[in-house]
């Protein structure tokens, strides 16, 4: 009795909780890269991708599926599971191609306009892309350096 109960409240919590923001990650996936393996948020926490009939685990992920999934997955969590509208990012390009580094600066900007969100701050390096962001959006350029070592 006791084991059925839990099962029960188990998949009632995956039905009401986890499979919306799990389909939310495989839609947000798919319209980043259509052509990729689709990300999937298993029921444990993990994310995959499933490729060749099998799920690669994230560790597996390159470089920048990594950096594109926890971005994806930090906004995600930001308008659905909280509300806080500020989101810090530490260098959120960093390990990316060109086109990958377009396509998530053009994600935070994105998300930086939505309702639930105010503020995103995140660090870069990569002054082209800041200065891109600055002159096509509503985003305000910092600069903030370092004093030298003496």
């Amino acid at each position: 009795m006791i084991s059925a109960t839990l099962k029960l409240s188990a998949d009632e919590l995956c039905t009401r909780r986890i499979d919306p923001l799990a389909n939310e990650i495989r839609d947000r996936w798919k319209l980043l890269w259509p052509n990729r393996a689709p990300l999937r948020l298993r029921v444990d926490g993990r994310l995959v991708a499933a490729r060749a009939g099998r799920d690669v685990p994230y560790q597996e992920f390159s470089g920048g599926e990594k950096v594109v999934s926890t971005v994806v997955l930090r906004l995600l969590a930001l308008s659905m599971t909280t509300t806080t509208p500020f989101l810090w990012l530490d260098e959120p390009l960093e390990h990316l191609d060109p086109r990958n580094r377009r396509m998530v600066a053009s994600l935070l900007v994105k998300a930086s306009r939505s309702e639930r969100t105010r503020q995103i701050v995140a660090t870069t390096y990569e002054e082209a892309v800041a200065r891109r962001l600055d002159e096509a959006s509503e985003a305000r350029l910092v600069y903030v350096e370092a004093e030298p070592d003496s």
